[in-house]
């Protein structure tokens, strides 16, 4: 018996591992994508933020011919599904400067969606400082097989 628990257990270990070795990776693609479109290194924060899916409502319900009540539902409750990931960011942050103008602020993954915000920094600004009388250039990336299959962006202007 001890040792089916013990099977369970490093089973369970394993899964655990790969999903997060799995979002490492996508982290890793939106950044190189995102840094290869402003040719630039960013500046990576070290901590996750809310950046909320349903801005993308409408891009979504006009690429998908999809009834835009049905659109906010389904990105509400993408939303609302969020579990409390604790991803590091480690790898990207190496690759980041902390001299680059722009910084970029990554989401929690929500489903097969990531999310990646970026402000025009003018000194180590927090989300908070960024988000108040500011713009941003707003992503959402959808992956299928832990690759890009999908990308939209929007500028988001916060007043």
């Amino acid at each position: 018996m001890k040792s089916i628990i013990l099977i369970f257990t490093i089973f369970l270990s394993s899964c655990s591992a790969s999903k997060q070795n799995s979002n490492s990776l996508k982290y890793s693609k939106v950044y190189d994508y995102v840094s290869n479109e402003y040719k630039s290194s960013l500046d990576v924060s070290d901590t996750l933020v809310n950046i909320d899916i349903v801005n993308f409502s409408e891009e979504i319900a006009k690429e998908k011919n999809i009834n835009m009540d049905k659109v906010l539902d389904s990105l509400t409750a993408i939303n609302n599904k969020v579990n409390n990931y604790n991803y590091l960011l480690n790898k990207i942050i190496d690759k980041a400067s902390s001299k680059s103008k722009y910084k970029i602020f990554f989401s929690k993954p929500k489903n097969n969606y990531l999310m990646a915000e970026v402000f025009t920094k003018e000194k180590d600004n927090s989300y908070d400082d960024l988000t108040t009388f500011s713009s941003s250039k707003v992503y959402l990336f959808e992956f299928d097989n832990n690759e890009i299959s999908k990308t939209y962006n929007i500028i988001l202007n916060y007043n």
